[in-house]
């Protein structure tokens, strides 16, 4: 088996607004943008990024961790239809 599991934290810097798939679940889609410092070579490196994130069947529950200032996630990557890559949460604290 292989492995797809990521966790990220940071910022909500975008909210869409919330759709439905065919089948009628809720799908809530935001922006994360997360910055720290990691260790690479031994040496010190400030890191940025911003990742794109959906959930499908949002809970209630869930939305409103989406209010929060900072986030963190935890999910599986894939590819959209444009061949960028998505964060899929499974889980947010």
């Amino acid at each position: 088996m292989h492995n797809n599991k990521t966790v990220l934290s940071g910022n909500i810097v975008k909210l869409y607004p919330l759709r439905q798939t065919p089948e009628g679940l809720q799908v809530a889609s935001f922006v994360l943008e997360h910055s720290s410092m990691q260790n690479e070579a031994k040496i010190d490196r400030a890191v940025r990024c911003r990742m794109f994130c959906l959930i499908v069947g949002v809970s209630s529950e869930q939305l409103s961790h989406l209010e929060a200032d900072f986030i963190s996630v935890e999910g599986f990557l894939s590819q959209n239809s444009k061949a960028q890559i998505v964060l899929n949460v499974t889980k947010i604290y």
